[in-house]
């Protein structure tokens, strides 16, 4: 579950520009990007997961806090925070918290601020068929599909603030993963907000794999 709902919030870093990409569409993916990184955010935001063989869903719900590249997501039992440098992963369940200092090859499925790099250098960018009144959609196309379990990317933004509203990724088997962004709010985080306090956490196990 941890990449499948990171690869959803994949909106917030650096964007590079494609000669390939649809110029609009870029121009959409731009502006929501430099929107995203004028201030901190808080996001309340649900993961559904479409079984299409099952005929089951699967609904997660948490909060991310993101400031630049720091980061602090809640799902579930699991808190993950970054400052920077340092991962700490808790799991509530067996009070254990893994310290990592992950490369950004690692935090390419674990940073938004990684992710969005990774896919607008490997993905081609056009504007969907189907505008919405409210909402731009835009779609990412993987440029080497060979091993990607999906095959479009779709991403859905309010024209009336540039803020993301939506994400579909669509999987080759049929099955679908949607996540919807609840609420979206600028925030001032103390650089605490990113860091593991163990004092917070009594008796938890330290898994230190720096």
């Amino acid at each position: 579950m941890k990449k499948i709902f990171f690869v959803l919030i994949s909106l917030f870093p650096l964007v590079f520009v494609s000669a390939d990409n649809n110029p609009e569409a870029e121009k959409i993916v731009k502006k929501v990007v430099s929107n995203l990184k004028k201030s901190a955010y808080q996001c309340s935001f649900s993961v559904i997961y479409q079984d299409e063989n099952n005929k089951a869903t699967q609904n997660k719900s948490g909060v991310l806090q993101l400031n630049n590249k720091e980061f602090r997501l809640v799902i579930d039992d699991v808190e993950t925070k970054y400052d920077g440098k340092t991962q700490w992963v808790y799991s509530a369940e067996n009070n254990e918290v893994t310290i990592s200092e992950p490369t950004n090859d690692e935090l390419k499925d674990l940073n938004p601020m990684f992710m969005i790099d990774y896919y607008v250098k490997t993905h081609r960018i056009s504007l969907d068929d189907n505008q919405e009144k409210s909402c731009d959609v835009v779609n990412f196309f993987p440029l080497n599909p060979k091993g990607v379990e999906y095959f479009k990317i779709t991403i859905k933004s309010y024209k009336s603030n540039c803020m993301p509203k939506q994400l579909i990724v669509w999987q080759r088997n049929g099955d679908k993963i949607i996540f919807n962004w609840e609420k979206i709010e600028p925030r001032v985080f103390d650089k605490s907000t990113f860091v593991f306090n163990k004092a917070e956490y009594p008796n938890v196990y330290e898994n230190d794999m720096r």
